[in-house]
Protein backbone atom coordinates (compact mmCIF):
# COMPACT_ATOMS: atom_id res chain seq x y z
CA UNK A 1 0.00 0.00 0.00
CA UNK A 2 1.31 3.40 -0.89
CA UNK A 3 1.95 6.12 1.64
CA UNK A 4 -0.86 8.13 0.00
CA UNK A 5 -3.22 6.45 2.45
CA UNK A 6 -1.50 7.79 5.53
CA UNK A 7 -3.97 9.88 7.47
CA UNK A 8 -6.87 9.07 5.10
CA UNK A 9 -10.13 7.89 6.63
CA UNK A 10 -11.15 4.54 5.17
CA UNK A 11 -14.41 2.65 5.73
CA UNK A 12 -14.45 -1.11 5.22
CA UNK A 13 -17.48 -3.36 5.13
CA UNK A 14 -16.77 -7.07 5.32
CA UNK A 15 -13.67 -6.28 7.36
CA UNK A 16 -13.75 -9.55 9.29
CA UNK A 17 -13.91 -11.67 6.13
CA UNK A 18 -10.92 -13.23 4.42
CA UNK A 19 -10.05 -10.30 2.15
CA UNK A 20 -11.24 -7.63 4.59
CA UNK A 21 -9.02 -8.70 7.47
CA UNK A 22 -5.93 -8.55 5.25
CA UNK A 23 -6.96 -5.18 3.84
CA UNK A 24 -7.51 -3.74 7.32
CA UNK A 25 -4.06 -4.91 8.43
CA UNK A 26 -2.40 -3.32 5.39
CA UNK A 27 -4.31 -0.05 5.76
CA UNK A 28 -3.35 0.18 9.42
CA UNK A 29 0.29 -0.43 8.47
CA UNK A 30 0.01 2.35 5.88
CA UNK A 31 -1.21 4.79 8.52
CA UNK A 32 -4.82 5.04 7.36
CA UNK A 33 -7.56 5.89 9.85
CA UNK A 34 -9.68 2.76 9.61
CA UNK A 35 -13.40 2.47 10.35
CA UNK A 36 -14.95 -1.00 10.09
CA UNK A 37 -18.62 -1.93 9.86
CA UNK A 38 -19.40 -5.19 11.64
CA UNK A 39 -22.57 -7.03 12.51
CA UNK A 40 -23.44 -7.29 16.19
CA UNK A 41 -22.52 -10.96 16.19
CA UNK A 42 -18.99 -10.03 15.03
CA UNK A 43 -18.51 -6.98 17.28
CA UNK A 44 -15.77 -8.66 19.34
CA UNK A 45 -13.78 -9.73 16.28
CA UNK A 46 -12.02 -6.39 15.74
CA UNK A 47 -10.24 -6.55 19.10
CA UNK A 48 -9.25 -10.16 18.43
CA UNK A 49 -8.11 -9.61 14.82
CA UNK A 50 -6.31 -6.31 15.36
CA UNK A 51 -5.35 -6.17 19.05
CA UNK A 52 -4.34 -2.70 20.15
CA UNK A 53 -5.10 -1.20 16.74
CA UNK A 54 -6.42 2.32 16.60
CA UNK A 55 -9.54 1.73 14.56
CA UNK A 56 -13.16 2.75 14.88
CA UNK A 57 -15.87 0.13 14.83
CA UNK A 58 -19.47 0.70 13.77
CA UNK A 59 -21.88 -2.06 14.74
CA UNK A 60 -24.57 -2.21 12.06
CA UNK A 61 -26.30 -4.74 9.87
CA UNK A 62 -25.92 -3.73 6.23
CA UNK A 63 -29.06 -5.69 5.44
CA UNK A 64 -31.07 -3.11 7.40
CA UNK A 65 -32.24 -0.34 5.12
CA UNK A 66 -31.64 2.25 7.80
CA UNK A 67 -27.92 2.40 8.46
CA UNK A 68 -26.78 4.74 11.22
CA UNK A 69 -26.33 8.23 9.79
CA UNK A 70 -22.71 8.41 10.92
CA UNK A 71 -21.46 5.32 9.04
CA UNK A 72 -19.83 7.33 6.26
CA UNK A 73 -19.08 10.52 8.22
CA UNK A 74 -15.61 11.92 7.57
CA UNK A 75 -14.65 9.01 5.28
CA UNK A 76 -12.40 9.53 2.25
CA UNK A 77 -12.64 6.03 0.76
CA UNK A 78 -15.06 3.09 1.06
CA UNK A 79 -14.12 -0.54 0.45
CA UNK A 80 -17.43 -2.41 0.27
CA UNK A 81 -16.38 -6.04 0.69
CA UNK A 82 -19.40 -7.36 2.56
CA UNK A 83 -21.07 -10.28 0.93
CA UNK A 84 -22.79 -13.58 1.50
CA UNK A 85 -20.50 -16.50 0.70
CA UNK A 86 -22.06 -19.65 2.08
CA UNK A 87 -21.83 -22.25 -0.69
CA UNK A 88 -23.60 -24.87 1.42
CA UNK A 89 -26.78 -22.78 1.09
CA UNK A 90 -26.62 -22.63 -2.73
CA UNK A 91 -29.79 -24.66 -3.22
CA UNK A 92 -31.82 -22.62 -0.73
CA UNK A 93 -34.23 -20.33 -2.66
CA UNK A 94 -33.87 -17.63 0.01
CA UNK A 95 -30.18 -17.20 -0.82
CA UNK A 96 -30.88 -15.09 -3.92
CA UNK A 97 -32.76 -12.60 -1.76
CA UNK A 98 -29.91 -12.45 0.75
CA UNK A 99 -27.38 -11.86 -2.05
CA UNK A 100 -29.53 -9.08 -3.52
CA UNK A 101 -30.00 -7.39 -0.17
CA UNK A 102 -26.30 -7.38 0.76
CA UNK A 103 -24.96 -6.67 -2.73
CA UNK A 104 -27.54 -4.25 -4.12
CA UNK A 105 -29.46 -2.77 -1.19
CA UNK A 106 -26.46 -2.40 1.12
CA UNK A 107 -24.51 -0.70 -1.66
CA UNK A 108 -27.41 1.70 -2.25
CA UNK A 109 -27.59 2.49 1.47
CA UNK A 110 -23.87 3.23 1.59
CA UNK A 111 -24.07 5.41 -1.52
CA UNK A 112 -26.99 7.33 -0.05
CA UNK A 113 -24.79 8.24 2.90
Amino acid sequence: MGSGLAGKAVLITGATGFIGRHLVARLLEAGARVKVVVREARAGDAARLWPGADLFQVVADLMDRDLPDHVCDRVDTVFHLAGYAHAEDANDPRVADVHRRITVEATRSLLAQ
